[in-house]
């Protein structure tokens, strides 16, 4: 199973966005709020560190960084309740 498909907020998240898009007149505002939401909630569930760990092991190379420079790490990064 896809480590996004694991989070039923993501796929909350996703089922919305993809509804958004699929209207006859795109809210964009609606659009990019649902994108960071996704962001934010694949952050806060440490999803990113999970595919990091996933394209490692498949043979990637190099270390991932998105986590530092994302600031995944920093708990201080706020977050929204929507």
């Amino acid at each position: 199973m896809h480590i996004l498909a694991k989070s039923k907020k993501v796929k909350l998240l996703l089922e919305k966005l993809v509804q958004e898009m699929l209207r006859a007149q795109v809210d964009q505002c609606s659009v990019i709020a649902l994108l960071c939401e996704v962001c934010r909630v694949a952050r806060e569930e440490r999803m990113l560190c999970q595919m990091c760990d996933i394209s490692t092991a498949a043979g990637g190379e190099g270390e991932c960084n998105i986590c530092s420079r994302l600031r995944c790490w920093d708990t201080s990064v706020p977050t929204s309740e929507h």
